[in-house]
């Protein structure tokens, strides 16, 4: 008998709210639903499309477990919605923002590698609360299979979070970030302020941009010429462009000159 014709499916509990915060109750048929995917991803991916909205963070993060084992059609439907379910969140309690970062890995490597930037970019977003460990969790563990999916289309994520975060963090006016203060080099350096979000997806934007120039997922004067076009947004960008010029190895020494004189 078809799972979708049971509505206990479709009783996920309230989010409760009391004296001392809010609680997540537990979703009863979560387990058993994480179960049967295994054995009729097919029956489990209708019942999660007919899930009801839930403000039970919980219970999100169970449907976004099952999001990972159901077909990725049923998969990639529910994530559009939940993209806009995260806009309208307050804050993003712990444990779920990685849960959803292991199905922003789940499409890249399903070859939905768009709508896990999509979700990337709402997840990530510099205004999103909750807790900067889990942040650079999901950099350093989802971000890579986003990467190897659709380089350009993941570098271009990353820099517009760091252009989102410079320009919520200052109220200076574009391109004057004064980064050289706050990072006096892009490489690692001592001197380095570390000033939170900032600084890691400086870190995170030069890293990516290396990764993808040493394994040729773009050329290197088209990686270059990315980072000085996106310089007349922020100097940090201009600056990244002079790094990658430096430490390529497929950089020639007429791209070195035309850049000096």
């Amino acid at each position: 008998e078809s799972l979708k014709k049971h509505s206990v499916f479709k009783q996920i509990p309230d989010l409760i709210r009391h004296d001392k915060g809010i609680s997540s109750p537990v979703w009863p048929a979560a387990e058993y639903l994480k179960k049967m995917a295994a054995l009729i991803p097919e029956e489990v991916g209708k019942v999660l499309l007919e899930a009801p909205q839930t403000d039970n963070q919980r219970a999100v993060g169970d449907l976004a477990e099952l999001a990972c084992a159901v077909p990725v059609t049923n998969a990639v439907e529910w994530t559009h919605g939940v993209i806009e379910w995260i806009k309208k969140q307050d804050f993003l309690s712990f444990g779920l923002p990685r849960t959803l970062g292991s199905l922003i890995s789940n499409l890249a490597q399903r070859g939905h590698a768009s709508t896990g930037v999509a979700l990337a970019a709402a997840l990530l977003d510099p205004a999103a609360h909750f807790d900067a460990w889990e942040y650079e969790q999901i950099l350093s563990k989802n971000i890579p299979d986003l990467v190897a999916a659709s380089p350009e289309g993941t570098l271009s994520l990353l820099c517009d979070l760091l252009d989102r975060t410079i320009a919520l963090s200052s109220e200076r006016s574009r391109p004057y970030d004064f980064s050289f203060i706050w990072r006096p080099a892009i490489e690692d350096h001592g001197q380095s302020l570390n000033l939170g979000l900032r600084d890691i997806l400086v870190v995170y934007v030069r890293d990516t941009a290396e990764q993808i120039g040493r394994n040729s997922l773009m050329p290197a004067l088209t990686l270059i010429e990315f980072f000085e076009k996106r310089g007349a947004s922020w100097q940090i960008f201009s600056r990244i462009a002079l790094h990658l010029l430096r430490v390529l190895p497929t950089t020639t020494a007429g791209m070195v000159a035309e850049r000096l004189l």
